[in-house]
């Protein structure tokens, strides 16, 4: 199958960008009232968390629980335990504001 592709009409990149504006705004909006958005990704709707800085802090968190779990030696089964118990908490967190 050959595709091909035509460049954009100005009027075609104007309604573009007006509605990227638009969606921008409202996501902005939500953002700011501490709600949530709703988008489609992979073929299903998802929740979007619009608190940029805790989901990232959770991740980060998560990162470093990994980075750890993958160093510690099989005999530290106290910390190891303790480590997956907290890494669990975090992703279920991760979850729920929808995240990965």
């Amino acid at each position: 199958m050959i595709e091909t592709h035509q460049a954009a009409s100005p009027e075609t990149v104007q309604i573009q960008m007006a509605l990227q504006g638009a969606v921008r705004k409202c996501l902005e909006r939500k953002q700011r009232l501490d709600q949530y958005a709703v988008i489609w990704k992979d073929g299903r709707p998802q929740c979007l968390a619009l608190n940029p800085t805790e989901l990232d802090g959770l991740r980060s968190e998560r990162t470093f629980l990994q980075r750890q779990l993958a160093k510690l030696p099989e005999t530290a089964s106290l910390t190891r335990m303790s480590d997956e118990a907290r890494l669990r908490v975090i992703e279920a967190k991760i979850r729920d504001l929808g995240g990965e």
